[in-house]
């Protein structure tokens, strides 16, 4: 079990590539399993797989969203003008809690690892959360009229290489974590913390902090 990465090789100004279309179809099942189909758009066979990693965000609130790990996909059976992809997927319900009840107002954004670099690439094999929950109150009842949640993750400390590999994940622009070591993968996306390396002989031995996007 590891911790693998998709991101977009370091490149600051390199486009997202990928597809989407709105959702047609959402359910949960178990403790981290999910179905779900969105319209292509296009008559091109399915150019999801295995290994990609796609969003569903609510359309009229970007900030709603969940992140999933895609277990399969296939081309779907679909009406007029629809080009379906059905989608087996896994995400951590804990930090995702996201049900969309009304799909019209949804869609869905694949990251395919055929544009984005995937690699084991034993950045760690266990990943530790820090959750930190903030509300604020008023009146002397203590009436919440905030609340936040957000959380960190942090990579143990192993003796890594700092180039190419450390070096291209902790400057891309779009970092998905992709944890094995659940039942089935599941994926976050986060961004890299600020930090300095102390490295010798292109080693360094810190470990790594990333803020999680909820």
């Amino acid at each position: 079990m590891a911790i693998h990465t998709l991101y977009d090789n370091g490149g600051p100004t390199l486009p997202v590539i990928g597809w989407s279309g709105p959702l047609l179809s959402f359910n949960k099942s178990g403790s981290y399993g999910l179905s779900l189909s969105y319209d292509l758009g296009s008559g091109i066979p399915n150019p999801v797989s295995a290994g990609d990693v796609g969003i569903i965000r609510k359309i009229e609130d970007p900030n709603e969203f969940a992140v999933f790990y895609v277990v399969s996909a296939i081309s779907g059976p679909g009406q007029q003008g629809e080009y379906p992809v059905l989608i087996t997927a896994s995400w951590d319900y804990n930090i995702y809690s996201l049900t969309p009840t009304v799909l019209s107002g949804y869609s869905v954004f694949i990251y395919s690892q055929n544009y984005y670099s995937t690699e084991l690439l034993n950045l760690a094999d266990t990943l530790r959360f820090n959750t930190s929950i903030e509300k604020a109150h008023y009146s002397n009842r203590l009436i919440a009229y905030s609340k936040k949640i957000s959380h960190k993750v942090f990579m143990n400390s192993l003796r890594r290489n700092f180039y190419p590999n450390s070096k291209n994940v902790l400057f891309a622009s779009n970092i998905f974590l992709i944890d094995t070591c659940t039942p089935t993968p599941v994926a976050y996306k986060v961004a890299s913390d600020d930090d300095t390396f102390d490295i010798f002989n292109n080693k360094y031995k810190d470990s790594i902090s990333f803020s999680v996007a909820v």
